[in-house]
């Protein structure tokens, strides 16, 4: 407890900057939850999106395999951020300052693909559907997760899963 307790004044930036990764990492879907998702909740999530940002049939031919791709490099920079967490979580407190920034670096670099890959997408987003219904994406995935999370608790904590 100790050896944290030091490491965290000595390097209270690069784990402030580590948090914040953390929470934003925590806000998008989660890897088991896209891979589990049923096709019940596909197309809710296809509905919910189509209505919320008033999408033409022609915007939804163009918009949905893009999105989709943008889902698929997000997850997978979120599952190579999963096995770094884990690997902060597993830090022994023999663990070397080189060690402990390259996990640093490596982490970082993550979020900075992340961000380059919404900057990447969003422009494609606004060829497609214009500056405004780009940007309401952002809040459609946000009302998404708080829908499903309200779906999730009225449910008793179970969604679609059978109880035992």
């Amino acid at each position: 407890m100790q050896y944290i307790a030091k490491m965290w004044k000595s390097n209270w930036k690069l784990w402030g900057i580590i948090c914040i990764g953390l929470l934003l990492f925590s806000i998008p879907l989660n890897t088991e939850a896209q891979r589990c998702m049923s096709p019940e909740l596909k197309s809710d999530k296809i509905a919910y999106y189509t209505d919320f940002l008033s999408l033409t049939p022609e915007e939804s031919q163009e918009f949905w395999p893009i999105y989709n791709e943008m889902g698929n490099k997000r997850r997978k920079i979120h599952s190579q951020l999963k096995k770094y967490y884990k690997q902060i979580s597993e830090l022994k407190e023999n663990t070397s300052e080189k060690e402990i920034k390259a996990l640093s670096d490596s982490i970082l670099d993550n979020i900075e693909k992340e961000t380059q890959l919404y900057k990447t997408y969003h422009a494609r987003f606004v060829q497609i559907l214009g500056g405004q219904k780009a940007l309401q994406l952002y809040l459609v995935e946000r009302n998404f997760r708080m829908y499903l999370m309200k779906k999730y608790r009225s449910n008793g904590g179970l969604g679609h899963r059978k109880k035992f």
